[in-house]
């Protein structure tokens, strides 16, 4: 099925609308002035949100709509070249065979059954992230859960002990985007909330 899109230039964008309610104020908005926009991405480059469901459905089903490979990720520009081709070369940025070839390798592990079994330890590592942040004034909820969440289940998948998991004191990943030191220098730390390695 061929469907004909309207496009427009988004007048809010949902990624940066942060503020209570604001974000679904803008999709609504969206929804109804058409079914594809053009935004602004999180890094800098334009891209398009598409929301209309017959749209999304018959361009993902479209060989001609490609992710277009590791060059495409978020920070590979601002990247030397090996190791922008390294972090990237993944299965969110592949296309054709080596998306089909990576996905099997992903659906024979994330089995239905597979994932039942790990409930309970997200559950746990979810409580545990929460507790910690009991107290604090305030809290970054990326930081602390949301970054550290992922990193934990997968590091638990892997077998790696949560006490060598690759998140740094304050709940962020050792290794992050890149940023300027003056960046880092002026940005205020997190609130340290953190769980306590599990024992």
């Amino acid at each position: 099925m061929k469907v004909m899109l309207t496009v427009r230039a988004a007048s809010a964008n949902p990624f940066t609308a942060v503020r209570d309610g604001e974000r679904d104020a803008v999709y609504a908005e969206l929804l109804s002035t058409g079914p594809a926009h053009q935004v602004v991405g999180r890094s800098g480059p334009i891209g398009w949100l598409i929301t209309g469901h017959e749209e999304v459905r018959s361009l993902l089903s479209d060989p001609r709509l490609v992710k277009g490979g590791w060059r495409y990720g978020t920070y590979a520009a601002r990247l030397p070249q090996e190791l922008a081709r390294g972090a990237y070369s993944h299965m969110l940025l592949a296309d054709g065979a080596d998306h089909a070839r990576l996905r099997k390798l992903m659906t024979s592990v994330f089995t239905r059954r597979r994932i039942e079994k790990l409930a309970p330890g997200i559950q746990r590592l979810t409580d545990d992230l929460l507790s910690a942040c009991e107290g604090s004034d305030s809290v970054d909820l990326v930081s602390a859960p949301a970054l550290p969440l992922p990193i934990g289940v997968i590091g638990e998948m892997l077998g790696i002990p949560r006490s060598r998991g690759s998140t740094s004191g304050d709940g962020r990943p050792r290794s992050s985007r890149p940023e300027s030191t003056a960046t880092r220098s002026a940005r205020p730390p997190p609130p340290r909330c953190s769980p306590s390695p599990a024992t």
